[in-house]
């Protein structure tokens, strides 16, 4: 079955704040299948370790800004 809600997080340099805002939209009581998509945007901070420790695993995108 196949997500019915796609959540997509744009990410540059966001390591102080990625692991809390996955965990708030994990712990969320909707009751239909979503997905969380992370994208980093050639962050510099370890915000790829932060989002791979959650379990997710982040997309890369080679332009830095969140607007990419």
């Amino acid at each position: 079955m196949k997500p019915r809600i796609s959540i997509v997080l744009p990410a540059y340099n966001e390591q102080r704040y990625i692991s809390n805002t996955i965990a708030s939209l994990q712990q969320q009581d909707y009751d239909q299948l979503y997905e969380i998509i992370v994208v980093d945007t050639a962050s510099t901070d370890g915000t790829v370790a932060a989002v791979r420790a959650t379990g997710l695993d982040p997309i890369s995108e080679s332009r830095k800004g969140v607007s990419q």
